[in-house]
């Protein structure tokens, strides 16, 4: 991890004498499984989202979702999404 990713996630940026060491998962399969959660949870807070209502969304959406449109559950489209939900009108 690198550049301003790195100091959300892990406490400490580049240059920087880390903290603690970072969590064991137990397996490079879990380590990757961490990572991806992990971006995702700083992806969101850098975008100024409330992490816990972002998972939960797109957790729940994520079963349905075509391959195609994956792309709509990052922070930022989920985020205009959310954003044009709450200006339009219900139909």
């Amino acid at each position: 991890m690198q550049g301003n990713l790195a100091r959300p996630v892990w406490g400490w940026g580049p240059g920087e004498i880390p903290g603690p060491t970072p969590l064991f998962a137990g397996n490079d399969h879990f380590g990757g499984v961490a990572a991806r959660l992990y971006s995702l949870i700083a992806s969101a807070e850098r975008a100024g989202i409330d992490p816990q209502a972002y998972l939960t969304s797109i957790l729940a959406d994520l079963p349905t979702t075509p391959a195609a449109e994956l792309g709509e559950l990052l922070p930022d489209a989920w985020s205009r999404r959310q954003a044009s939900a709450l200006v339009s009108p219900p139909s």
